[in-house]
């Protein structure tokens, strides 16, 4: 199979401006995930497990932690020992609609396991942002396949009325081409129902007999439109049938087809055949890398002169981290903003590059993981990136056919735009510093967190952030769950370096198929209600607490991930003074 074409995100930066807004929008459950809403992939996980669970009479408690690679090696294992035929293999575009209809065949089960997981979401600064284009015209349809309805919220905050976006699903499907047809944008279309919908579809015979009306206004727009398609893996033959036809005479998607996808991540096969094969009709189509969602639309809104100011204003504050910094210690005026970003004074130059035989970023993590071995790696086009002990990683990649052993520069300039190589030193460096303090690392989706353990409450490392809150754990009253203090952790690029930039907050235990509804909405009740109060002051007061318990105290502080003698290791120099906005000197 040929590889997808594809488009640097810099060009993709540069073109979407010009030719929006005729440029449709299709998300998947990837946008929304940004919102804590569950992915197609955590949902399949889900279902293996309570599947798993009830046939072998395991306690779901004992499973609980599907990011552990064992645990989910486990539960693999298991199916793959099954009858053949019995389950697709794992990673088939089939396993979502054949596990979720396994754990439950009927339909109001799965209405509301679905309402369940809705219920997780708070907001989406992705959403918001594209909430932002469909105001200013720089966007008009957007079609989903996702339940939630983070988008429908969002115009509501941005226009500030709920009568401004034509909503069409199941329920009212010829809304869709009527809308479209007669320019009443914007319009959002859900192709596999909202949640609330009486004829929610997602199990495979439900989207086979897709909507008519729904597949007619998708082909019918892809005539006149190019489409941008995020967050959406490729899985459901009705939708990729839809896009197919679109391109069968020639004349589909003039305007483009650019599918975004995560750095690292491989595509499916059948994305791959609809791109190739819209490139031989003449139509530009492409995968574009990007960080995830909401970066690229914040991206998006930032290249595009034409959001106007009070947009920008609704919008832009409500991404959580920062990215427009300032140098700290430079001459000039008193300092007026803080910045919850700290200067990277050195980060690695080098790491260990290995051309071998494996797929991508996913193949690689798994190829570490199947070998007990505690080594970072990533793929990228030149080979694998990794810091570690070289015996280790020659151990690890060995089956794979190793084909050159050398080193590969990391330089200033490729860290500037999402990728491989930034990836890796974010995941190292988050390792690192949780080898200096007494917190738990944890990943939940792309974000990573430091996370306070109840049995560490009392250690003496942690006393400025306990000063602060009082208390960094417990257990959230009327649940099972329990919370923690905690800290996201993220690296960025910003005024020619990297920074650290740091974001205070608490965290709640993961819910599992136990958790009720209620249970769910107490939890994330808790959260907000522990967090309404952080304002200005204290919100500082927090950002030095944890910086502290970061750096011990000092003005610069060294971490490094394995503390290796033989290997290539991370090694990471922090400055302790977060950058600063100043007045502007005149």
């Amino acid at each position: 199979m040929d590889s997808a074409p594809t488009l640097s995100l810099g060009e993709f930066l540069r073109l979407y401006p010009v030719r929006a807004p005729h440029l449709m929008w299709f998300l998947g459950a990837g946008a929304s995930a940004g919102a804590g809403i569950p992915t197609a992939w955590d949902m399949i996980w889900e279902f293996k497990r309570l599947i798993y669970c009830t046939e072998q009479r395991v306690s779901l408690a004992r499973c609980a932690n599907l990011s552990d690679d064992r645990l989910r090696r486990r539960i693999q294992q298991f199916f793959d020992g099954l009858a053949p035929g019995s389950f697709p293999a794992e990673d088939d575009p089939r396993e979502y609609e054949v596990y979720f209809e396994k754990a439950w065949p009927h339909e109001a089960d799965r209405r509301t396991y679905i309402d369940s997981a809705v219920a997780q979401g708070g907001d989406s600064f992705g959403q918001l942002c594209l909430a932002g284009m469909l105001r200013c015209d720089r966007a008009r349809v957007v079609w989903t396949t996702n339940f939630d309805h983070l988008l429908e919220d969002a115009c509501a905050k941005v226009f500030r009325t709920t009568r401004s976006l034509t909503h069409a699903n199941l329920d009212n499907p010829q809304v869709a081409l009527s809308a479209i047809t007669q320019g009443r944008w914007p319009v959002l279309v859900k192709l596999h129902g909202d949640f609330r919908s009486d004829r929610l579809k997602n199990i495979k015979p439900e989207l086979e007999t897709q909507d008519a009306h729904l597949r007619r206004a998708l082909v019918s727009s892809s005539l006149t439109n190019g489409l941008v398609v995020a967050g959406y893996s490729g899985r459901d033959p009705s939708v990729m049938t839809a896009l197919t036809e679109a391109l069968a005479d020639g004349s589909g998607f003039p305007q483009g087809l650019f599918w975004l996808s995560r750095c690292g991540s491989t595509v499916l096969e059948s994305v791959t055949v609809l791109l190739s094969n819209a490139n031989t009709k003449g139509v530009q189509a492409a995968i574009v890398e990007i960080e995830n969602f909401d970066e690229i639309m914040a991206d998006l809104l930032a290249a595009d002169s034409k959001i106007d100011d009070e947009t920008r204003k609704t919008v832009l504050p409500k991404r959580s981290h920062l990215t427009c910094l300032s140098v700290p210690g430079c001459d000039g005026g008193f300092p007026v903003i803080r910045t919850n970003a700290l200067p990277l004074v050195s980060f690695p130059n080098t790491c260990r590059l290995i051309d071998c035989c494996i797929g991508g970023t996913k193949e690689v993590r798994e190829a570490v993981t199947a070998a007990h071995s505690d080594s970072l790696a990533v793929r990228s086009k030149v080979g694998v990136l990794a810091f570690g002990s070289d015996e280790e990683l020659r151990r690890v990649f060995e089956p794979f056919g190793i084909k050159s052993f050398d080193l590969h520069g990391l330089a200033k300039d490729q860290m500037a735009r999402p990728g491989a190589q930034r990836g890796l030193l974010y995941d190292s460096i988050v390792r690192a510093l949780a080898q200096e303090v007494p917190l738990r690392p944890i990943r939940r989706g792309s974000q990573h967190f430091l996370v306070v353990g109840g049995q560490r409450e009392k250690e003496p490392r942690l006393q400025p952030l306990v000063k602060i809150t009082r208390r960094v754990f417990g257990k959230i009253p009327g649940t099972t769950f329990s919370w923690a203090e905690a800290l996201a952790v993220r690296l960025e690029f910003s005024m020619d370096r990297l920074w650290l930039v740091l974001e205070p907050t608490v965290l709640g235990s993961k819910p599992s198929e136990d958790h009720t509804i209620a249970d769910r909405q107490r939890r994330k009740e808790f959260v907000r209600e522990r967090l309404a109060t952080r304002y200005n002051k204290k919100w500082n007061e927090l950002l030095d607490a944890w910086i502290s318990v970061l750096s011990g105290g000092s003005d610069r502080w060294i971490v490094t991930t394995f503390g290796l003698t033989q290997g290539v290791d991370a090694s990471f120099e922090i400055h302790a003074t977060t950058g600063f906005s100043r007045r502007q000197q005149g």
